[in-house]
């Protein structure tokens, strides 16, 4: 899930992971700030799955003292 200021934006489907700056792409250029993150290459999810979240708070999972912008919750 995509998710600003506590909100889903987007329901994507992993397909798989990679380290950053090794899949192509064209929307931002790379700097060492980079190094030792992960992206993935997906889709958008089927229209169920993105019924089911987007436009969602998930405020409630990222207490303002978090320090991760990572959080894995089981559904």
């Amino acid at each position: 899930m995509a998710v600003f200021d506590g909100i889903v934006r987007e329901v994507y489907r992993i397909e798989s992971w990679h380290p950053s700056g090794t899949t192509p792409y064209a929307t931002h250029e790379m700097d060492d700030s980079w190094d030792g993150r992960r992206e993935f290459l997906g889709s958008v999810a089927s229209p169920w799955i993105r019924k089911r979240y987007l436009l969602k708070s998930v405020r409630a999972y990222f207490p303002a003292s978090m320090q991760n912008p990572v959080r894995y919750v089981h559904c």
